[in-house]
């Protein structure tokens, strides 16, 4: 749910009991098929969205979707680690807000810099009406393919974000 009066988004308390109901009839039963794993999973997976410190606590169903993935109608006990993460879940759920405000928008800047690369010639930088290129050395090349012209337009990217850096928002 979006609350834009108040700049925030939240799981609506339907979601909420929704959710806890399936982590109680997920924990009634001792063991779980696959599409049992993904579905309470999906739902909480879900709720990251809102909570986002919640993927921490998916890992042990995550465990279980490698180990359910090979025989997905045989049932199988959950991992011991999972209780205490589904309890993190209740804990979360159970709470009056389970959401985030939402940022407000930020004043950006836009400095009109660009950097590009030509295997044939070099790397440029240019930033507002300055610029600065670097020719290549011959042979800068490698077999391997270690360094390629992906390689020299990450080191123009590198030099312009260090020439902003330095530059320090003067521009």
């Amino acid at each position: 749910m979006w609350n834009l009066a108040k700049n925030e988004v939240f799981l609506a308390d339907e979601k909420k009991d929704k959710y806890l109901q399936a982590i109680r009839v997920w924990q009634e039963r001792a063991s779980h098929t696959l599409i049992d794993v993904q579905q309470l999973y999906g739902k909480l997976l879900h709720t990251t969205l809102v909570a986002p410190m919640g993927r921490a606590y998916l890992t042990s169903l995550e465990a279980m979707l490698r180990l359910a993935a090979d025989k997905p109608f045989l049932p199988r006990r959950p991992v011991k680690s999972l209780t205490m993460e589904l309890n993190w879940w209740k804990m979360v759920l159970e709470r009056p807000f389970v959401g985030q405000a939402i940022p407000k928008p930020l004043k950006l800047h836009d400095p009109k810099a660009y950097s590009d690369a030509s295997s044939g010639v070099g790397i440029a930088i240019v930033i507002g009406n300055r610029w600065r290129a670097w020719r290549l050395r011959k042979g800068w090349q490698t077999l391997d393919g270690a360094k390629d012209i992906g390689w020299a337009e990450a080191i123009g990217f590198e030099l312009l974000a260090l020439y902003l850096m330095q530059m320090g928002g003067s521009e």
